[in-house]
């Protein structure tokens, strides 16, 4: 007995459509569909009269109640350098058919990426470099969140993709020096969010969309700027997140504590601190962001510490009598941490 995945595969293929091309157009994965065709699983009832409606026929006769003519539904024939709908394309040499599918891009465009962001760190290492120079990691993070943008950008065109594209490119020229204008994460953060939130409202309200998107839907709530900061007993705890921050610890003995920042600026400020005891240690985890602490000339420092697509930094030196030791444990993931003695 034929079932209704033997029929929506049927009519698939009649209509020249691949299974990523008929999920973007009811608005479900590639693998729900391959799911149907296998009798796996069966498609929401809601969903069936947009599925007909793409395939062409009626939901009478996608449930079976009336006999299908195959033939009628055949894909008109296109020349072999043509495409259908821009997504797929095939070309005939020597025997040989090159397909191209739609659904690669964002792939192919992140591999560029990779190898762009590569070249351009080994050209930066050569005299002919015409920008200031790199830091690796620091750079790569800045790319990362370009790729991730454009990569969404080719998918669908959209408020959200539009706006992680202008902050990565934004991020990526200012860290090469051609921008020479500064924008603080207090106004990137609001602009990329205002952008994020119109965009899924245009989603929500408007016309529904068949092309690919990352939807925000499932995080957006969680991306709230976040600032946590107390002190106690000479230690201190600074949580922050989607913002910039700026935070003086004024204590007569700073014992330690620790740091954590992502997706933002957390600036942590121990000038003011007057004795850092032998145990005195600093514990920073740095996530897709960047961090600042600023220290007294005159305790030395001791650093220590991992990164992962991450830079640590020290400038400035301690006087050369400092007696007092600090001790810094970081934890740096795609971002950046930056000593600055003063």
């Amino acid at each position: 007995m034929e079932t209704i995945g033997k029929r929506i595969a049927a009519l698939r293929r009649a209509k020249g459509l691949t299974q990523d091309q008929l999920a973007e157009r009811v608005g479900v994965t590639a693998q729900a569909v391959s799911k149907w065709e296998n009798d796996n699983s069966c498609p929401d009832i809601s969903i069936l009269p947009l599925i007909a409606e793409v395939l062409g026929v009626s939901t009478d006769m996608l449930l079976g109640v009336t006999p299908i003519d195959a033939s009628k539904f055949a894909a008109p024939k296109q020349a072999s350098c043509g495409h259908a709908n821009g997504e797929e394309s095939a070309h005939e040499r020597n025997g040989f058919t090159v397909m191209f599918d739609g659904s690669k891009r964002s792939g192919i465009a992140f591999a560029v990426a990779m190898i762009l962001t590569g070249a351009v760190f080994l050209l930066s290492k050569t005299p002919v470099w015409p920008f200031a120079p790199i830091e690796f990691w620091s750079f790569v993070w800045r790319a990362v969140v370009l790729a991730i943008g454009v990569g969404s950008l080719i998918n669908r065109v959209s408020l959200a993709s539009v706006g992680i594209s202008l902050v990565g490119a934004y991020l990526v020229l200012s860290n090469l020096g051609i921008l020479r204008f500064e924008l603080s994460w207090s106004i990137l953060w609001p602009v990329l969010l205002i952008l994020v939130g119109v965009s899924l409202l245009i989603d929500r309200v408007g016309p529904r969309k068949r092309g690919k998107s990352f939807s925000w839907a499932k995080d957006v709530n969680h991306r709230e700027r976040r600032m946590e900061y107390n002190q106690e007993n000479g230690r201190i705890h600074m949580d922050c997140a989607f913002g910039e921050f700026m935070q003086v610890a004024d204590l007569e003995e700073f014992h330690g504590g620790d740091v954590d920042c992502s997706f933002g600026k957390a600036t942590l400020d121990l000038t003011a601190c007057r004795v850092f005891p032998a145990d005195c240690a600093l514990y920073v985890d740095v996530s897709f962001g960047e961090c600042e602490i600023l220290l007294p000339r005159t305790v030395r420092l001791a650093q220590a510490g991992k990164r992962s697509f991450g830079s640590l930094e020290v400038n400035g030196e301690p006087y050369a009598d400092a007696s007092m030791t600090i001790s810094i444990n970081a934890d740096v993931s795609f971002g950046n941490l930056a000593v600055k003695y003063r």
